[in-house]
């Protein structure tokens, strides 16, 4: 229900079926939110398609938010505490490699993953006492245009840890496959006498335990060459 000074036409309806699917859509002068819910094998999904319904681009602060009636016993973001997170800015920068917030309390736990590219790319998260959230700060809409923001909820019983949670992640992902290794940069200039020396470079390769080399500098990237004082032709590098 509206509150007192809010929109008035905020009004949203709700249309569920069964036990499984639910629509939830809502307006106001600027946009439009239709909320698609799925439960699904233990996870409740998310789809929250917003419109811009005006004629000018339109900002729009996106932002969703756990609250429990006791504190948490735990509280992770990208697997990190709030304390750690602060102490490591570079960590907000690469949230999207691991857009999750976890909270566990005294009889559960609850894991929430943002899985679109802007929701992921856009990820900060903090918690405020018995409350944790994750916002999208600087998304925006042109006149006309909409984007769908995709995030699952994961709840577990007493007894699931974070590891649960990442491991059922990885499981829905179907990303449970090795990546091969070990693996390291080599520099074709800087260790151009490696490759002269085919004894040297298999003890060097041995050494490493090498399974994959990655050749530096990156070809048509960053192939210039410091001693001659012009870029590496493609000749060169393959010589």
């Amino acid at each position: 229900h509206p509150r007192k000074n809010q929109n008035p036409l905020w009004m949203p309806s709700v249309t569920a079926s069964g036990h499984r699917k639910a629509t939830i859509s809502a307006r106001c002068n600027s946009y439009s939110l239709k909320r698609k819910l799925l439960v699904d094998g233990g996870r409740i999904r998310v789809f929250d398609t917003i419109k811009n319904a005006g004629e000018e681009p339109v900002g729009i602060l996106v932002e969703y938010s756990v609250v429990t009636k006791k504190p948490f016993k735990e509280c992770l973001f990208s697997g990190v505490d709030q304390q750690t997170l602060g102490e490591l800015p570079d960590l907000g920068r690469s949230a999207g490699a691991n857009p999750t917030m976890y909270i566990r309390t005294e009889n559960g736990s609850l894991g929430v993953l943002a899985e679109d590219n802007v929701l992921r790319r856009h990820f900060t998260a903090a918690r405020e006492g018995n409350r944790a959230s994750f916002k999208a700060e600087h998304f925006g809409l042109a006149a006309g245009k909409n984007c769908t923001l995709e995030w699952t909820l994961y709840p577990f019983g007493e007894g699931a840890d974070y590891w649960t949670f990442v491991n059922r992640v990885r499981t829905d992902w179907g990303v449970h496959y090795p990546i091969l290794g070990e693996a390291d940069y080599f520099s074709v200039r800087a260790q151009a006498h490696l490759l002269k020396d085919p004894v040297a470079l298999k003890e060097y390769v041995r050494k490493k335990g090498l399974k994959i080399a990655m050749l530096m500098p990156y070809l048509d990237y960053d192939s210039f060459d410091v001693q001659t004082l012009r870029l590496m032709t493609r000749d060169e590098y393959k010589t």
